[in-house]
Protein backbone atom coordinates (compact mmCIF):
# COMPACT_ATOMS: atom_id res chain seq x y z
CA UNK A 1 0.00 0.00 0.00
CA UNK A 2 2.80 2.35 0.73
CA UNK A 3 4.00 2.20 -2.64
CA UNK A 4 0.70 2.72 -4.06
CA UNK A 5 0.67 6.16 -2.00
CA UNK A 6 3.76 7.19 -2.35
CA UNK A 7 4.61 10.73 -2.86
CA UNK A 8 1.22 12.50 -1.34
CA UNK A 9 1.92 15.13 1.15
CA UNK A 10 -0.16 14.63 4.26
CA UNK A 11 -0.32 10.98 4.19
CA UNK A 12 0.91 7.96 6.75
CA UNK A 13 0.22 4.46 5.66
CA UNK A 14 0.44 1.92 8.20
CA UNK A 15 -0.33 -2.03 6.49
CA UNK A 16 -3.28 -1.33 5.09
CA UNK A 17 -4.36 1.82 7.01
CA UNK A 18 -4.57 4.89 5.78
CA UNK A 19 -3.70 8.23 7.65
CA UNK A 20 -4.30 11.42 5.34
CA UNK A 21 -4.30 15.01 6.79
CA UNK A 22 -4.17 18.91 6.18
CA UNK A 23 -4.02 22.24 7.39
CA UNK A 24 -7.21 23.22 5.62
CA UNK A 25 -10.20 21.46 4.26
CA UNK A 26 -9.32 22.52 1.10
CA UNK A 27 -5.90 20.53 1.38
CA UNK A 28 -7.31 17.80 3.34
CA UNK A 29 -9.86 17.21 0.12
CA UNK A 30 -7.17 17.81 -2.28
CA UNK A 31 -5.22 15.54 -0.99
CA UNK A 32 -8.42 12.78 -0.32
CA UNK A 33 -9.06 13.27 -3.91
CA UNK A 34 -5.40 12.44 -5.01
CA UNK A 35 -5.04 8.76 -2.55
CA UNK A 36 -8.90 7.95 -3.82
CA UNK A 37 -7.65 8.61 -7.15
CA UNK A 38 -4.46 6.42 -6.71
CA UNK A 39 -6.80 3.56 -4.69
CA UNK A 40 -9.12 3.50 -7.99
CA UNK A 41 -6.17 3.23 -10.59
CA UNK A 42 -4.70 0.35 -8.61
CA UNK A 43 -8.47 -1.36 -8.60
CA UNK A 44 -8.47 -1.54 -4.49
CA UNK A 45 -11.50 -1.09 -2.65
CA UNK A 46 -11.81 0.91 0.55
CA UNK A 47 -13.85 -0.83 3.46
CA UNK A 48 -16.76 2.17 3.51
CA UNK A 49 -17.49 0.83 7.63
CA UNK A 50 -13.71 1.23 8.24
CA UNK A 51 -13.31 4.80 6.94
CA UNK A 52 -14.03 8.14 8.50
CA UNK A 53 -13.85 11.21 6.19
CA UNK A 54 -13.40 14.58 7.55
CA UNK A 55 -12.27 13.50 11.29
CA UNK A 56 -11.28 16.32 13.87
CA UNK A 57 -9.59 13.90 15.75
CA UNK A 58 -8.33 10.47 15.26
CA UNK A 59 -6.03 8.47 16.92
CA UNK A 60 -3.54 6.41 14.44
CA UNK A 61 -0.54 4.10 15.75
CA UNK A 62 0.09 5.95 19.32
CA UNK A 63 -1.31 9.39 17.67
CA UNK A 64 -3.93 11.21 18.50
CA UNK A 65 -4.50 14.06 15.78
CA UNK A 66 -6.15 17.54 16.71
CA UNK A 67 -7.10 20.37 14.39
CA UNK A 68 -4.36 21.97 17.37
CA UNK A 69 -1.54 19.26 15.80
CA UNK A 70 -0.23 15.72 17.05
CA UNK A 71 0.03 14.46 20.85
CA UNK A 72 0.65 11.19 22.21
CA UNK A 73 -2.06 8.74 22.84
CA UNK A 74 -3.59 9.33 26.39
CA UNK A 75 -3.77 5.67 27.15
CA UNK A 76 -0.13 5.12 25.95
CA UNK A 77 1.20 7.75 28.48
CA UNK A 78 -1.08 6.12 31.40
CA UNK A 79 0.22 2.82 30.32
CA UNK A 80 3.53 3.75 30.89
CA UNK A 81 2.74 5.93 33.88
CA UNK A 82 1.19 2.96 35.52
CA UNK A 83 4.02 0.77 35.20
CA UNK A 84 5.58 -1.02 37.74
CA UNK A 85 8.89 0.09 39.15
CA UNK A 86 11.50 -1.95 37.09
CA UNK A 87 13.71 -4.21 39.44
CA UNK A 88 16.04 -5.56 36.76
CA UNK A 89 17.64 -4.93 33.82
CA UNK A 90 14.77 -6.31 31.55
CA UNK A 91 12.31 -4.38 33.43
CA UNK A 92 14.49 -1.26 32.84
CA UNK A 93 14.63 -1.85 28.94
CA UNK A 94 10.59 -2.77 28.91
CA UNK A 95 9.92 0.88 30.52
CA UNK A 96 12.26 2.35 27.81
CA UNK A 97 10.60 0.50 24.90
CA UNK A 98 7.39 2.27 26.26
CA UNK A 99 8.59 5.72 26.31
CA UNK A 100 10.26 5.17 23.18
CA UNK A 101 6.77 4.50 21.23
CA UNK A 102 6.13 7.69 22.88
CA UNK A 103 9.94 8.97 22.63
CA UNK A 104 8.52 11.85 19.50
CA UNK A 105 7.32 13.64 22.03
CA UNK A 106 9.70 14.13 24.28
CA UNK A 107 12.73 16.27 23.74
CA UNK A 108 16.39 14.90 23.84
CA UNK A 109 15.21 11.29 25.14
CA UNK A 110 18.38 10.46 23.88
CA UNK A 111 20.52 11.69 26.50
CA UNK A 112 17.64 11.59 29.29
CA UNK A 113 18.02 7.80 29.22
CA UNK A 114 21.72 7.22 28.12
CA UNK A 115 21.94 5.96 31.48
CA UNK A 116 18.91 3.44 31.59
CA UNK A 117 20.87 1.94 28.80
CA UNK A 118 24.17 1.77 30.21
CA UNK A 119 25.31 -2.23 29.51
CA UNK A 120 26.64 -2.09 32.97
CA UNK A 121 25.26 -4.13 35.66
CA UNK A 122 21.75 -3.02 37.07
CA UNK A 123 22.00 -1.43 40.94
Amino acid sequence: MEHIIEGIDGVRVYVDDIELWGSTIEQHDKRLMKVLQRVQNYGLKLNKDKCQFGAKEITFLGDKLTEGGVEPDKSKVQAILKMPQPTDRKAVLRVIGMINFVGKFIPNLSSKTVYLRDKGEFK
